[in-house]
């Protein structure tokens, strides 16, 4: 136990064997590192700050905290760091009770199969940044992000989703960056971005999307568009390539360069933008050319 501690800009206790942490009336400035430990349990974690702190960092990253039950008793941090922490399970309402003056939140590398996680009774979270990169979440649910009106940039790929459901988004007016690349979504609902109009950053790339349209009134605020490494029907992608240019959109799109036999082409010709194209024409597109990555193991 620590008590007293102040004026300390960072206090770094990392690569130690801590299983408790409890820190006393502390002035912390800025950063408390707790990485790399053997901490279990958030609730063997006390940090009572002094009351005019509430602007620091706090990392856990490394430790093995698979559940994130109770309420820990850690005031005042701004910035949440649990990056490789074996987390398969959020007690959904932990944020709404332990952290609600959390601005940016960073989950990258765990378990965590769901992104339902931010539940609450009936009040917004203030979060303006997620950090949920390289889990297993399979499916972003329309109720998983409602209770996140401020949020700013939702970073949520390089995992396993195959399905956003209609709604998804609704309500996040202030997210200027999502990404969604490197998972497995085959079609994206209709309308799903319209209630993003603040929307500047959007990230497809490498997913199983054969269809994907801009339009007008959707993305008035969009700078860039990030979609190479999708089965694009060429149409659909003629049309986005039409779109950016006349919106001065920056386009992300990797060309794969001359087109060989056997290699990959940058899209599929088709006569149309097809809506309609669906998992069989893109497990029929990857299996052609040899690539695999972007099947979910259902489909292979």
């Amino acid at each position: 136990m620590m008590k007293h501690v102040r004026n300390i800009y960072h206090l770094s206790l990392e690569r130690n064997s801590l299983q408790t942490v409890y820190l006393q009336d502390t002035q912390i400035n800025k950063f408390i590192h707790l990485d790399n430990n053997k901490i279990t349990k958030l609730e063997d974690v006390k940090i009572i700050v002094n009351r005019n702190v509430t602007d620091y960092e706090i990392s856990f990253s490394g430790n093995h905290i698979s559940r994130f039950t109770g309420i820990p008793q850690i005031w005042g941090v701004k910035d949440f760091f649990c990056v490789d922490c074996s987390i398969d399970f959020v007690d959904p309402f932990l944020f709404a009770n332990a952290f609600n003056q959390t601005k940016n939140l960073i989950l990258r590398k765990n378990n965590l199969n769901t992104a339902n996680i931010f539940k609450t009774d009936g009040t917004d979270l203030q979060f303006e940044e997620i950090n949920l990169r390289s889990n297993q979440i399979s499916k972003i649910a329309s109720t998983d992000f409602q209770n996140l009106k401020h949020i700013q940039k939702i970073w949520i790929h390089d995992n396993k989703i195959t399905t956003v459901e209609p709604g998804a988004f609704d309500g996040l007016t202030q997210l200027k960056i999502l990404l969604l690349s490197y998972n497995f979504i085959y079609r994206l609902p209709i309308d799903l971005f319209r209630p993003l109009v603040s929307l500047e950053q959007l990230v497809v790339q490498a997913n199983n999307l054969a269809y994907f349209q801009l339009k007008d009134d959707v993305f008035k605020n969009l700078r860039s568009l990030e979609i190479y490494n999708n089965p694009l029907q060429c149409k659909c992608l003629e049309s986005i390539r039409s779109y950016t240019k006349t919106h001065g959109i920056i386009l992300e799109y990797d060309k794969f360069g001359e087109i060989k036999n056997g290699t990959q082409p940058e899209c599929i010709i088709n006569d149309i933008c097809d809506p309609e194209a669906g998992e069989e024409f893109v497990k029929d597109y990857w299996q052609l050319f040899n690539n695999r990555r972007y099947i979910p193991g259902g489909l292979n």
